[in-house]
């Protein structure tokens, strides 16, 4: 009973707290209220049926069913995880306040609807993740390569040793540009290289932590989720000649003592790290550079309001601003605060148009949340393993072609 309203709960407040994110780009926190208030009552619901229960009671004179009380520590071990991973998201600036807080508010109403959900209480807050996260991205990636190839000109359109000659000027003065920073690129370099062999020592070892080509994947995610603030420690230098030395005792003490397939080891780490530069740098120049620049809106000092986010360059500029710098605070993803916005609208009171300021067109991810919650209910499992099959047919179609191309 308490499963199928708390279902038909979860529906209705989905389909309207998606609706109002899609057309004013705000989760409204009395919508948080009543999510936590209902779950809190659900509980408490469940609570006493199983007091009645261990007591051989029929609880309001109905069924007998109840559950155990091992099940509330589970969902205490659940909120913890799912706080702690909703925190770290806002915290990172890849989610909004508001998303975050209906993550968790979807997460505790899964608990309630299916007790019994795989994955529950430790791993259902990453299955609920990997479930908003993976269709959410496979539509914005398929939709911004679609944006991106729509102008490019046919192949016969193009000068091809006048288009060279650009691209080798332009490879020269990155390569000039990027050349006072190569001890920090080295340094960047070993420290994956002995992440990823760490890693592969253990898949090796333990199979329960060997990961697949998914496993990767969902990896390469999480570190590009977390690389502007990952990279800063990954080109220290003194953690670079930690990892180098402690890389180089393991390979001659594997090799001469222990008879480890050390090397093995390292060469998958080497293709792993050349596999993870291809996958930043190609994710760097269709999702970071083009998505940036593709979302990006004049600043109108008039339409500014809370929520609004500025780009990086303008909040910078701004944040230089004596007049400013003390008014804006800490940037999340949430945008601007109130206060925030009535500073900025009286600074540019004063100030001549045309200053190049911009800000983002936002994205509402509310029913990503939702519709992830919805599949994890009712699939009962992890997107990746419905998405498996179609991966491996489309391996077969790359080869094909590959083999046809290279023949």
């Amino acid at each position: 009973m308490i499963s199928s309203l708390f279902y038909k709960v979860f529906l209705v407040m989905g389909v309207i707290v998606s609706y109002e994110d899609w057309t004013e780009k705000r989760i409204r926190n009395h919508w948080i209220g009543l999510g936590l208030g209902l779950f809190g009552v659900g509980l408490l619901y469940l609570g006493w049926n199983s007091f009645l229960g261990y007591r051989h009671v029929a609880p309001w004179g109905g069924s007998s069913y109840y559950l155990p009380w091992r099940f509330y520590p589970k969902v205490l071990a659940h909120l913890v995880l799912c706080v702690t991973a909703s925190f770290t998201l806002w915290r990172f600036n890849i989610w909004p306040a508001g998303d975050a807080k209906l993550y968790i508010v979807f997460a505790l109403f899964a608990a309630l609807i299916d007790p019994n959900i795989p994955g529950f209480p430790l791993l259902l807050f990453m299955l609920l993740l990997v479930n908003v996260f993976v269709p959410a991205g496979i539509f914005f990636a398929a939709e911004t390569v679609m944006l991106a190839t729509r102008g490019l000109p046919s192949p016969g359109q193009v000068e091809w040793v006048k288009a060279s000659k650009a691209l080798v000027e332009r490879v020269w003065v990155r390569g000039k540009d990027a050349w006072p920073f190569r001890y920090r690129y080295a340094a960047l370099t070993i420290n994956l290289l002995a992440m990823f062999f760490g890693m592969m020592a253990l898949g090796a070892k333990f199979r329960q932590f060997a990961v697949g080509p998914f496993g990767q994947l969902l990896m390469f995610l999480a570190i590009l989720v977390v690389w502007s603030k990952a990279m800063g420690l990954l080109q220290n230098r003194t953690i670079c000649w930690i990892a180098l030395t402690g890389l180089s005792a393991v390979l001659v003490a594997g090799t001469v003592f222990r008879h480890w397939y050390v090397w093995a080891w390292l060469v998958s780490a080497v293709k792993m790290t050349i596999n993870f530069g291809v996958f930043i740098s190609f994710a760097r120049i269709l999702f970071d550079w083009f998505i940036e620049w593709d979302s990006r809106r004049e600043l109108d000092p008039e339409a500014l309001k809370t929520g609004s986010v500025l780009s990086d360059e303008t909040w910078q500029k701004l944040k230089a601003v004596p007049e400013l710098s003390a008014k804006l605070g800490d940037r999340y993803s949430d945008g601007l605060a109130a206060d925030e916005v009535e500073a900025l609208k009286a600074w540019f009171a004063g100030q001549t148009a045309g200053s190049g300021y911009a800000v983002y067109h936002t994205i509402p991810f509310a029913v990503w949340i939702f519709m992830g919650t919805l599949l994890t209910l009712y699939y009962r499992g992890s997107v990746l393993v419905l998405l498996a099959p179609y991966y491996r047919r489309f391996q077969g179609v790359l080869k094909f072609f590959l083999a046809g191309w290279f023949s």
